[in-house]
Parts: C-alpha cells; structure tokens; sequence
C-alpha cells in the first residue's frame, strides 16, 4: 500500500508526456487508461491533469481556414478552384468544413472527460466499498464485545443502534455512488449521440461540396458546348 500511495503522488508531467508521445507515434489514442497502463501506476486525476497539459503544448494556434492548393490539403483539396467556381461559395464551404472539423474535436474532447467523470466516480465508489468493508468488520468486532459483556446489555444496544445508524449512513453513501454512475454512463451515452450527429453534420457538408463541384463541371460544359 505505501508503494503504491508513493507511485501514484510520484508521477511527474515529464512520464506522462514521453508515454503518451509513444502512445501517438505508435497510432494509439493515449487516453488515462493507456496512459496508466505503460506508467503501472498513477491516480486518474495526476494523469488526466498532466495529459491536458501535454494537450495544450501540441495543439496550435488557431488559424483562418484557407483554399487548399494540394492533394495533402485534407477535405478542402477535393473542392474545384477558386477559378471554376464563385469565391463565396468556395469560402462558405471551406469554412463549413473548418467549423465541423472544430465541432468534432470538442465531441471527442467531450467523450474522453465523460471517460474522466465516470473513472473518478468508480474511483469514489471503490472507496466508500472500502469505508463499508471496515465498517462491516467493526461491526463484527462489537458484537463480539457485547457477547463477552452482557451485564452490560444496556451499553451493547446503545453501541448497536449506533453501528446500525453508521451501516445506514455507509449505504446511502453507496446508494448515491451507484447514481452518480448511471449518470455518468449517461452523460456518456449523450456525448456519444452528438458526436455521431457531428459526423452525420461532416459527411453532409462534404456531400454539398462534391455537388458544387459536380455543378461547377456541368456548367462549365455548357459554356464550352456554347
């Protein structure tokens, strides 16, 4: 127990940032789970705080979005030149295309806190599992007390009802853990349903792009036709 109490204040920024540099340069999400995983110890809190700051280090500044000019360009090079079709369509579409972009990664930031929440809420129900687990055995340690002291039976149930008032109090704490769960399970579910709206949102600004282009050539048959 102290080796692991030590591990887990012990972990620094610099294990988590080298694990989940690996984790990315070998194609992996490095979420906490992975993260622990390699490290072999370390609380969900200390990592998730050191991931975010590895986040923030690599994400960059936030840029107008631009034409593409390439096949690297990502989704924009699919649409015709500036040349083939007006630039305030191909500006609106590009822009369409940057702001889902933006829209999907705050879902998936959105899905990997939920992912935070609902580790931090087992992490609290594993321990109020715990508190009931020592209350349970002092429990067992009075009524053993009470059996060897039965002239003192007046005592005995006061310590009784006491001990029953704390199992009590011990359950509804547990009670409560299991419901921050459910609801963590379906905040969880709810941020899965938008990210899943987002992408449907993605895929039909792309349709719409394809179609402008698609316009773009017919028209410019026409004009060579005429």
């Amino acid at each position: 127990m102290n080796g692991l109490s030590m591990g887990r204040t012990g972990i620094t920024y610099e294990q988590v940032a080298d694990v989940a540099d690996a984790l990315s340069g070998e194609g992996l999400v490095p979420t906490i789970r992975a993260v622990r995983e390699r490290i072999g110890t370390g609380s969900p809190n200390t990592v998730q705080r050191h991931l975010l700051d590895w986040r923030a280090a690599r994400v960059p500044a936030p840029a107008l979005p631009a034409l593409a000019t390439s096949s690297t360009a990502g989704p924009a090079a699919a649409l015709p030149a500036t040349s083939e079709l007006p630039t305030s369509l191909v500006g609106a579409i590009a822009v369409e295309i940057a702001r889902q972009g933006q829209e999907l990664a705050r879902a998936r930031h959105a899905v990997e806190q939920a992912h935070v929440e609902l580790a931090q809420q087992r992490n609290r129900a594993d321990g109020l599992n715990e508190k009931i687990m020592v209350q349970a055995q002092e429990i067992v340690q009075l009524r053993s007390a009470c059996e060897t002291e039965r002239s003192g039976r007046i005592g005995a149930e006061q310590q009784a009802a006491v001990l029953a008032a704390r199992l009590e109090a011990v359950q509804a704490q547990a009670l409560q853990a299991e419901r921050r769960e459910q609801a963590g399970n379906a905040q969880l579910q709810a941020v899965g349903a938008e990210l899943a709206a987002a992408r449907k949102e993605t895929g039909e600004a792309r349709r719409e792009a394809r179609q402008s282009g698609e316009e773009a050539a017919e028209l410019r048959g026409r004009l060579a036709v005429s």
